[in-house]
């Protein structure tokens, strides 16, 4: 099925707010999309959740 929708979520030590939002984007109806967690740096442990639960997003993560 091809992409026709990106998700880019900005993020910094936001790991609190990603646990609901990602679960309520594979709830909903519209499948042909991709999400994009651009990470600046989390401290939070924000990549390795997103990582480990929801392997098909992508993580960028930034240095600073």
């Amino acid at each position: 099925m091809p992409v026709t929708a990106s998700i880019i979520i900005p993020n910094w030590n936001g790991l609190h707010h990603l646990k609901v939002c990602l679960q309520a984007l594979c709830k909903q109806q519209f499948e042909q999309f991709e999400v994009i967690l651009v990470d600046n740096n989390s401290t939070d442990g924000s990549q390795k959740f997103v990582k480990e639960n929801y392997p098909e997003f992508q993580v960028i993560e930034l240095k600073e």
